[in-house]
C-alpha cells in the first residue's frame, strides 16, 4: 500500500501555497544540512588518510535510476529528489580548502564490473557475483572500482579512455 503524500493532505485554500512554500523550504534546509553534514565527514575522512576523494559522474542519473516499488518512499521521488550536485560542490569547496582534490569518474560499469579481476559480472541487489567465482557486497564492489579508477588516473594520466582487463577507464 502506498504512503500517502503528505503534501495532498494539506486543505485547499487561499493559504495552502505558503504552507507549501514553506515545507518545502524545511525540506530544501534539511536536505542542505545532510549534504553538510556527509561532505565534512567524507573530508575529515580523507584528511585523516592523506588521500583524495573519487565519486561517480552522477550527472543524468535520474534518467537511468531504477527503484523498486517498495523501496519508494514518496512515490518514488526519494532518490529522485536528493541534491547530488549540491553534495558534489560542497566536497569539492571543503575538499579544496584541505588541499585535497574531487576526482569525478564516468559511473560505467562501476557495479557491474569485478573489482578482483574486472570481468563484467552480475548485481543483484546487495551482491555481486563474478563469472570467475569471486562474491562481493555490491556497493563495496562498485567503491572498490571507482578507487582503482581514480588511482590509474592519478598515477598514469591516460590521454585516451582505454579498456584494460574489462575495466573501462
Amino acid at each position: 500500500m502506498n504512503k500517502p503524500n503528505p503534501f495532498s493532505q494539506i486543505p485547499k485554500s487561499p493559504s495552502r501555497e505558503a504552507i507549501l512554500s514553506r515545507l518545502r523550504l524545511v525540506a530544501r534546509r534539511w536536505m542542505e544540512a545532510v549534504n553538510h553534514t556527509i561532505s565534512r565527514r567524507i573530508v575529515r575522512f580523507a584528511e585523516y588518510h592523506n588521500a583524495d576523494v573519487v565519486i561517480e559522474d552522477l550527472e543524468g542519473c535520474r534518467n537511468t535510476m531504477k527503484q523498486s516499488q517498495k523501496n519508494r518512499f514518496d512515490h518514488g521521488e526519494s532518490r529522485h529528489a536528493w541534491a547530488y550536485y549540491s553534495l558534489e560542490q560542497k566536497l569539492d569547496y571543503k575538499l579544496a580548502l584541505k588541499g585535497l582534490k574531487l576526482i569525478k569518474r564516468p559511473d560505467r560499469y562501476t557495479s557491474k564490473s569485478c573489482s578482483t579481476c574486472g570481468t563484467i559480472g552480475n548485481r543483484k541487489k546487495h551482491d555481486f557475483n563474478c563469472p570467475l567465482g569471486h562474491h562481493h557486497n555490491a556497493d563495496l564492489n562498485a567503491a572498490l572500482n571507482l578507487a582503482l579508477r581514480g588511482w590509474f588516473l592519478m598515477f598514469f594520466r591516460p590521454t585516451e579512455r582505454c579498456c584494460c582487463n574489462g575495466f573501462i577507464w
